[in-house]
């Protein structure tokens, strides 16, 4: 899953960081293309795991929209 579609899934990054306790700012650094290396950026792993707990129902059904 790309970390532009969970956050999206989510509400935005405005959404992602109320839940984070972070400025959306940060989250705009955790999806999209890095300038410098060219590489995708991605959502931190504990942040990724936080949301994956507390927002259960948004990952089945991402989970169920890639699966099919």
């Amino acid at each position: 899953m790309k970390s532009a579609d969970i956050i999206q899934a989510l509400g935005g990054p405005g959404e992602v960081a109320k839940l984070c306790k972070v400025r959306p700012q940060a989250v705009s650094q955790w999806y999209g293309i890095d300038p410098k290396t060219k590489l995708e950026r991605s959502i931190p792993d504990a942040r990724l795991m936080y949301l994956k707990v507390i927002k259960r129902a948004v990952f089945a059904k991402l989970e169920a929209k890639q699966a099919a």
